[in-house]
């Protein structure tokens, strides 16, 4: 019985909406670090990966001590590459990409 007052009495929540504010002094900085970071990290696995498939897959190129290191290398520049894809594609989603060229790719601006 007091429940169903309680329940009855109760209004309905305004639930505002809720904006962010990227308007810091430092976020720009902070929004073009993250993103060169990022962008190197992305190249320096795709190096690493494409060098290392090409050392396993031609004969003759590389001694048997480099075709182990780069079958060893594979598996971490790949995971590597799956990880920084992923907190890339975040990042742009959620703030955006900015490298200080005047151009901000994704983000809620874009």
């Amino acid at each position: 019985m007091i429940l169903a007052y309680v329940l009855r009495a109760a209004p309905d929540p305004t639930i505002p909406t809720i904006t962010p504010d990227f308007s810091a002094p430092f976020f720009k900085g902070l929004t073009m670090f993250a993103s060169w970071v990022l962008a190197a990290g992305l190249v320096i696995a795709l190096i690493v990966l494409i060098g290392s498939v090409i050392l396993l897959s031609l004969r003759g190129i590389a001694s048997a001590q480099l075709k182990a290191l780069a079958g060893a290398a594979l598996p971490w520049a790949l995971g590597g590459l799956i990880v920084l894809s992923s907190i890339t594609g975040i990042f742009t989603w959620l703030v955006g990409l900015d490298f200080g060229f005047g151009t901000t790719f994704g983000g809620p601006q874009g």
